[in-house]
């Protein structure tokens, strides 16, 4: 990556070495462009467990909780762990604990990928359910109706927890997958009560071959060089805080499985768990996709100090 300090200047560079690797190219330039990175800082070592303190950031903010970014952190760190080993404990800038353990993957995942290894983290992240509904917000309804162009009738409930998570219940007739509909997520995040940070559309998910499916419009542009128009349709792994005990109680399930069905798409397991209150799990599959340094420049002379 070259890039100056300019924090909208920088440029990933991908250097060929044959023809023959256009495909991975492709694929590489996917799995570069996300909207996060993470930063991770060992604190602690127990005789069980590893603590690390974890920050996030967009292009323009840090955020409070990353599920994803935090996900990743645990793929890369459990890959020395054996399954169901050695604790992970990640403490975001918000104060928020999510427990990582690597797990065996299912039979069909062990195996090397056609891009290396495919590796299981389970993480045990809060719970933060609904805590204000919209229901009866008709101007509301009407709106979100509109970015997505379906019918108001078709909008089942509208809530928002804690994390200011918006959650959208579709009529399970609805195909809101990318294939199917085309939102209108900077409209939707317009339409939002104010200060939601992601707005989370979800319904159950027969037609899709699993227990509930979601897409998730978040973190808008706000200070961007190209303005508010680029809304991440990405499976964010916090909106689980929600969703789990969502569909938990509207499907009287403990254990489920979640697909995000947005271009990119992505499958999960997700728990209530009885046993740890006030926390649910996630369970996903991925592969480390570059290793390498980031180089940093040196400070200049007035930043040093005497």
């Amino acid at each position: 990556m070259a890039g100056s300090r300019d924090p909208a200047n920088h440029c990933k560079v991908w250097i060929t070495l044959t023809p023959s690797q256009a495909k991975a190219e492709a694929w590489g330039f996917r799995e570069l462009n996300q909207s996060y990175t993470v930063f991770v800082k060992r604190s602690e070592e127990g005789q069980a467990y590893t603590k690390y303190l974890i920050r996030s950031f967009t292009l323009d903010k840090e955020e409070s909780f990353c599920g994803h970014g935090i996900m990743g952190a645990a793929l890369v760190l459990g890959q020395r762990f054996a399954a169901g080993g050695r604790q992970m404990i990640f403490e975001t800038v918000g104060g928020i604990r999510v427990d990582g353990y690597m797990v065996s993957a299912p039979s069909s995942e062990s195996c090397e990928g056609e891009y290396g290894k495919v590796c299981t983290v389970k993480l045990e992240i809060p719970a933060e359910p609904v805590k204000e509904w919209f229901d009866d917000d008709v101007e509301l309804r009407e709106s979100i109706s509109k970015c997505l162009g379906v019918e108001k009738a078709q909008i089942l409930a509208l809530g928002r927890n804690a994390l200011m998570d918006l959650v959208i219940e579709m009529s399970e007739e609805v195909d809101f997958s990318a294939e199917s509909m085309t939102v209108d997520a900077v409209g939707l995040m317009n339409a939002s009560p104010s200060e939601t940070r992601s707005q989370i559309i979800t319904s159950r998910g027969g037609r899709y071959g699993v227990d509930f499916a979601k897409r998730v419009f978040a973190y808008g542009g706000e200070g961007l060089p190209w303005g508010a128009d680029m809304i991440p349709d990405q499976a964010t792994g916090s909106t689980h805080c929600l969703l789990i005990p969502y569909w938990a109680s509207r499907l009287s399930k403990t254990a489920m499985k979640a697909k995000q069905v947005s271009a990119r798409t992505g499958m999960v397991d997700a728990e209530s768990i009885a046993s740890k209150e006030g926390y649910v799990a996630v369970t996903g599959s991925g592969i480390t996709v570059m290793q390498g340094k980031m180089l940093v420049p040196e400070p200049s002379p007035h930043e040093k100090g005497p």
